[in-house]
């Protein structure tokens, strides 16, 4: 038995839903993949150890300690020396853990430029729980360790979006390098100045400092 077609406002009215079925299994998102297709987002990495505040300090200097050569900056060689694991999350080498009943903490190894895609840049931050401005990692406990290793300091840096840093540059190496740690400031209430995030180069001769 033959189907006879619709007619009229109902074949007018398939051929819209046919139209709509179409576009839905040809929309993209915005970068332009099909949602059948999208890549999964990437997983949270595993939380670091819970550590005390002065504990997660000491790790912090110690890996400054230890900047003799580029490589030092690398995920593997940052994770050995702060004895806290990094795990791979897109470009980066990264994990987050708690600071006990102050706040939390990260640190990341990422390669940002890509003109030199074995170059390596460190961050580790910290933050108060709920957000407050406790002074968990006092400015003036950095520098006054940086110095004592022969670091040159530049405050009172203010950036254009208003955010106030400070740079210290490490002696340059027999091999002309010169680590940079920059630190974002935060101020207290009682304006104490307190470090929010740090971020280590290793910049030769041909980057400059």
């Amino acid at each position: 038995m033959s189907q006879t077609s619709p007619a009229g406002g109902d074949a007018a009215a398939d051929a819209v839903a046919a139209e709509l079925d179409r576009i839905a299994e040809l929309s993209t998102n915005a970068e332009g993949v099909s949602p059948a297709n999208a890549k999964p987002a990437s997983a949270a990495p595993p939380a670091g150890p819970s550590l005390e505040v002065n504990d997660w300090l000491a790790r912090t200097l110690r890996l400054i300690d230890s900047l003799k050569k580029p490589d030092d900056t690398k995920p593997e060689q940052v994770a050995r020396t702060l004895g806290i694991p990094l795990f791979e999350q897109d470009s980066a080498h990264r994990t987050t853990g708690q600071l006990v009943a102050a706040g939390t903490y990260s640190v990341w190894s990422d390669a940002l430029y890509r003109e030199h895609p074995n170059k390596w840049t460190v961050g580790l931050s910290q933050q108060s729980t709920g957000g407050k401005i406790d002074c968990l990692f006092p400015l003036e406990t950095l520098r006054t360790h940086v110095l004592q290793l022969g670091y040159k300091a530049t405050e009172g840096v203010i950036r254009r979006d208003g955010s106030e840093h400070a740079l210290f540059r490490s002696p340059a190496s027999n091999d002309g390098v010169i680590f940079v740690v920059e630190v974002k400031i935060q101020r207290t209430a009682g304006e104490q100045a307190c470090i929010q995030e740090i971020e280590i180069d290793a910049n030769t001769r041909e980057e400059g400092a």
